[in-house]
């Protein structure tokens, strides 16, 4: 019997369950990015201040990495679904892979 192998989106949706204040930092760093004047931004270095600045302790057990990169494009995404603001601000493309 195979186990199949979850999906990023289902890694993503696990991790983000059980890590709730990556979103709600994110949500912060791209709001004070806005505030600053920049209507342009990406999830990549919004991650890259994350790990930076914040040293985030997360538990991820599809990674070994504290901020998967896999997730960026699934937070640009719930970013811009949840608050419209940053629809201008994220610009995605189609996904490759769920």
């Amino acid at each position: 019997e195979n186990a199949i192998d979850p999906t990023i989106e289902e890694q993503f949706n696990a991790f983000h369950e059980t890590n709730p204040v990556v979103f709600t930092e994110l949500v912060a760093l791209a709001d004070e990015v806005l505030s600053h004047g920049y209507t342009r931004g990406s999830m990549k270095m919004l991650f890259e201040v994350l790990r930076w600045e914040r040293m985030l302790e997360t538990d991820d057990p599809s990674s070994e990495f504290k901020l998967n990169n896999n997730y960026t494009s699934h937070y640009a995404r719930l970013l811009v679904q949840t608050y419209p603001r940053f629809e201008e601000f994220f610009e995605t493309r189609n996904l490759r892979s769920a």
